[in-house]
This record gives C-alpha cells, sequence and structure tokens, in this order.
C-alpha cells in the first residue's frame, strides 16, 4: 500500500461519524439524488405546515444518521429523510450537508476496510457512496487507491505473545543507548523474558529492514494499544525512515508490509 493511500486515510479518518462498523446492504428502492437535479428541480416555496414537515424530516434524517442507518432499513433512513426534504426544498443545505455526510461515513468505512485487506468489503462501501451521491468529488480518489492497494503485496509479521513487557525493557534500553552503537540484544535479567525478547528483536529487525529497502507502508496489529505503539517506537529507532503506520486491534501481535 503506497504512501499515498495513508495520506488519503488521513484526510478521512477525521470525518465524522467514525465509529460505525457494521456492513450496510447496498440500498436499491431509492434513486439518487444528485446536486444536478436539485438544481432542475422546481422552487416551491414552503407554506407554514410544510416548513414543519421539512424540520420533522431533517430531525429523522439527523437521527439516522447519528444512528448510522444511512441508506437501511428502506422506510427509515438518511438518505431517505433527506431526499425527502429536497423534493419540498430542493437547495435546503442541511439535507444537502446530510448526503454529503453519508458518502463520507461510506468512504472512511471503505477506507477502514481497505486498511485490513477486504478490499472487497472496501469497494462496496465505496459503491453505496457512488449511490448517494456519483457526483462526489472524494469517490474517485478512495476507489482508486482501493485499487492501487490491490495491485500490492503483503507480507505478515507474526511476534511472540510475550512482547509487551520485552519490548518495553528494549527500547528503553534503545533510547538511552549512543544513537550510533549497535542495536542491543536482550541478554540479562533486565528483560523479563530473555527468549521472547530476542525473537521479538530479530523480527522487528527484519521488518525494519524491509522498510528500509522498500518503503513498504504498514499495519501495526497488536492486543492493546500500549503494545502497539511499543512496536512503532522500536521500528522508529531503528530505522532512518520516518514510519506512517495503521493500528488495528488484534488478538495476534504482527506487523504487516504492504509493497509496491
Amino acid at each position: 500500500m503506497p504512501h499515498r493511500f495513508h495520506n488519503i486515510c488521513s484526510i478521512f479518518l477525521t470525518l465524522a461519524l467514525s465509529g460505525c462498523q457494521l456492513a450496510l446492504p447496498t440500498p436499491t428502492s431509492i434513486a439518487p439524488v444528485t446536486a444536478t437535479a436539485q438544481a432542475s428541480a422546481p422552487k416551491v416555496p414552503a407554506s407554514g405546515s410544510s416548513r414543519q414537515h421539512i424540520i420533522e424530516l431533517l430531525n429523522a434524517g439527523h437521527d439516522a444518521l447519528r444512528n448510522s442507518r444511512f441508506t437501511t432499513p428502506d422506510d427509515d433512513n438518511a438518505y431517505l429523510r433527506y431526499s425527502q426534504v429536497l423534493n419540498l426544498e430542493p437547495e435546503n443545505p442541511e439535507a444537502l450537508l446530510g448526503l454529503s455526510r453519508i458518502v463520507d461515513a461510506y468512504l472512511e468505512l471503505a477506507i477502514s476496510q481497505a486498511a485490513k485487506g477486504k478490499r472487497h468489503s472496501a469497494k462496496d462501501f465505496v459503491n453505496k457512496a457512488r449511490s448517494v451521491d456519483p457526483h462526489h468529488t472524494g469517490i474517485s480518489a478512495i476507489a482508486n487507491m482501493i485499487d492501487e492497494q490491490q495491485r500490492s503485496h503483503s507480507v505478515d509479521y507474526f511476534l511472540p505473545d510475550a512482547a509487551l513487557e520485552s519490548l518495553a525493557a528494549v527500547n528503553r534500553t534503545l533510547a538511552a543507548a549512543d544513537p550510533e552503537s549497535p542495536i542491543p540484544a536482550p541478554q540479562n535479567a533486565d528483560y523479563p523474558n530473555t527468549q521472547a525478547a530476542l525473537a521479538t528483536v530479530a523480527i522487528l529487525q527484519k521488518v525494519a529492514r524491509q522498510i528500509e529497502q522498500t518503503n513498504a507502508s504498514i499495519i501495526i496489529g497488536a492486543s492493546s494499544d500500549a503494545l502497539g505503539r511499543q512496536i512503532y517506537q522500536y521500528l522508529n529507532q531503528t530505522t532512518s525512515k520516518r514510519i506512517r503506520a495503521q493500528f488495528e486491534f488484534n488478538n495476534q501481535t504482527r506487523v504487516s508490509l504492504y509493497v509496491r
């Protein structure tokens, strides 16, 4: 996965609705409402009763958006409610923003799935985003990045379960050592599990060499944020490049390299 993919990720991972995790079925019963269609629709001033109805629809849309009901169920989802508002008031700014946020949420889910190597699911979320607004400027960029990732290959390096305590000790030694000196080998009582520490360091040294040689992108999988940060710290201390890494929760500690 090239660094350009991570740059795109960093943009979209700051979007709203970052907590969505459920895969959602592709909408089939509602036609996309585009900016072009909205602009060409007749502009009918809303009466008092229509204004109240619009407010109710917007509130229902906001509620559906907050609860990740983007395009399902068919009779109560954010896309439906915002589309109903736009049928009554084609330039309603809240409804237009709501549609944009649905697309952003789907693109964020696409990025998350692609980062885990689940490219089929990632493409499915891109298609959902496109069904809401095919002209959204972010869709083609994310689709291209996913296609580019598919042309890369990945290598997984699995670390011993005891890596956390071992790495903490190794990193303390590295931080105190002369930067020009060889990487210290864990071989004394300061290391809680010398065998695990030796294995961990050996694997991460291999990972570091791969990063230096290939400029690979990495994903760190760990059972805790602390462990992931220990791995990241070690790699940053033992390579000349500033590493860009993604983190994901995983019961089996590993470092995945994506090489173009």
